[in-house]
């Protein structure tokens, strides 16, 4: 989808600068702690696996696994382009699709990356919801390529909720943010 990014406009452009910039200047102020399973962390893990986290807790996510090429999966939509920037300015290899559009290429490639050793992960309620109910492309992500599934669970002390499906956080300056690892499934 390279022709999305040209179209555009270039006050969108500017906005997307602008939240990179943002999610940094805020992610900095985050006091965190892993819990759990620290070993199947994203940022510890020497193996790979389908990590899973929620898309209300996106935010938090990008920020604290930023710049290890992680293969994400981000809904082809105009919205999704703009994530899709966002995440490749914080180091996050985008793959296009979702359940509604393009879902069988996308789960191809990022079950080609996780054959080939690279990292992956996905919002399993995402793009759309409902909350919190994870839609069947990440169980067949993870048996079409051999390897587990990680959750991963992210609270944030105090945060801002914002109204829409996913009641999506975003966390006050200076709060505490718990990410919190499951076994492997």
């Amino acid at each position: 989808m390279r022709h999305a990014k040209a179209r555009l406009p270039v006050y969108e452009r500017i906005a997307i600068a602008l939240i990179a910039c943002l999610i940094h200047a805020l992610g900095w102020t985050l006091r965190e702690r892993e819990i759990g399973r620290v070993e199947w962390s994203l940022r510890a893990s020497r193996e790979n696996a389908m990590w899973s986290l929620w898309h209300e807790t996106l935010a938090l996510g990008l920020w604290f696994y930023r710049r290890r090429r992680i293969h994400v999966m981000i809904s082809t939509s105009r919205d999704g382009e703009r994530i899709a920037q966002v995440t490749q300015r914080l180091g996050y290899a985008p793959v296009r699709g979702s359940t509604s559009k393009g879902s069988l290429g996308a789960t191809r490639r990022l079950v080609a990356a996780l054959r080939s050793g690279e990292r992956a992960a996905i919002t399993p309620d995402g793009p759309r919801g409902p909350r919190r109910q994870a839609q069947p492309g990440l169980v067949a992500a993870a048996r079409l390529s051999g390897r587990p599934v990680v959750a991963i669970g992210i609270g944030v002390e105090r945060g801002w909720r914002i109204n829409s499906w996913d009641r999506f956080v975003i966390p006050k300056p200076f709060s505490r943010v718990c990410y919190a690892y499951g076994d492997p499934v």
